[in-house]
């Protein structure tokens, strides 16, 4: 999922969609594949496992706001829905 975020390959096959749906599901295919989305998780998980991770990394108040707008860009939601 970070990968996607990022628009990086971090695994193998990487993810080519991803998507949150309007009642808080996160789905995604991988590349390759042409069959419908899959679930991966639930939102509320995904942010709280995205936050979890900024706080690792010691993220500064402008990297979070980096963080999220990216989310709301590439994922429809951001950290605090």
């Amino acid at each position: 999922m970070l990968g996607f975020l990022f628009g990086r390959a971090y695994t193998t096959p990487a993810l080519a969609d991803l998507v949150v749906t309007s009642d808080g599901h996160v789905l995604g295919r991988p590349e390759g594949d042409s069959g419908p989305l899959t679930y991966l998780a639930a939102a509320a998980d995904l942010r709280a496992n995205l936050r979890r991770r900024g706080m690792a990394a010691g993220l500064d108040p402008g990297e979070w706001s980096e963080l999220d707008a990216l989310m709301r860009e590439r994922l429809g939601v951001g950290l605090e829905e």
